[in-house]
Order: C-alpha cells, then sequence, then structure tokens
C-alpha cells in the first residue's frame, strides 16, 4: 500500500487531491512501515493532530503501519534500503 494523498510524477510528489506538486525546497520524510521507529513516532504525531478528520486519517495510517509490522514480525530494525 503506497501513501493514498501523494503520487509522483516527474521527479515531483504531487498531491493527488490539488494536483499541485510540493515545491523543490520544501523537506519531505518518508517513512516505511517495516522501520521499527516508524509506528510509534506516527502514533505520537496524531496524539498532537487537533482536528479529528486529520487524526482520523493519521491514525489509519498508524493502524496500516502497526498491521504490517505484526504480521511480519518486525520487532527492531531501521530498513537498510
Amino acid at each position: 500500500m503506497q501513501e493514498p494523498k501523494y503520487d509522483f510524477q516527474g521527479g515531483k510528489v504531487i498531491n493527488r487531491a490539488s494536483g499541485k506538486a510540493i515545491p523543490d525546497d520544501e523537506p519531505v520524510m518518508v517513512f516505511r512501515a517495516r522501520d521499527f521507529h516508524a509506528s510509534p513516532m506516527i502514533k505520537y504525531y496524531a496524539d498532537l493532530v487537533k482536528d479529528p478528520m486529520h487524526k482520523g486519517v493519521v491514525m489509519d495510517r498508524y493502524h496500516d503501519f502497526e498491521m504490517f509490522r505484526l504480521k511480519r514480525h518486525y520487532v527492531g530494525n531501521a530498513p537498510s534500503d
């Protein structure tokens, strides 16, 4: 499952809803589900979010990461690739 909000086109990260590219000078970070630390960081971020709809979307992604980790028994390594 890839990030549903964004797409990659022509070397750019594109917001699927608006069709707008993230500016070249704006940093972007990608978490992978097999990174043991990604899931707790997403949960921490969700706890900080105030907007209920945004919080729900973040929690959905948190649950996706947790299910991936539990199904594959990832217990403690960050990805090397």
